[in-house]
């Protein structure tokens, strides 16, 4: 599942960057930014619903309300 996962991530990484530089013409250092900032928000995310789940609302409803969420956004 991880090695699908980074398979994944890598392409979109490639593809991403092209199209920040050729569609939306951002210089190559803020495209790298981006995707820096991008990737890690996506992998700081699993902490925040980490906390909130041990501390506050319980596995359960951690999950059920975060894929509401995720379902309507």
């Amino acid at each position: 599942n991880e090695v699908c996962d980074r398979f994944a991530v890598a392409g979109f990484n490639g593809n991403l960057i092209s199209y920040l530089t050729q569609q939306l013409n951002m210089p190559l250092v803020s495209a790298a930014n981006t995707l820096t900032i991008f990737g890690g928000t996506a992998s700081f995310t699993p902490l925040i619903g980490a906390l909130i789940s041990e501390s506050f609302a319980g596995h359960f409803w951690t999950i059920t309300i975060a894929s509401i969420i995720y379902e309507l956004v």
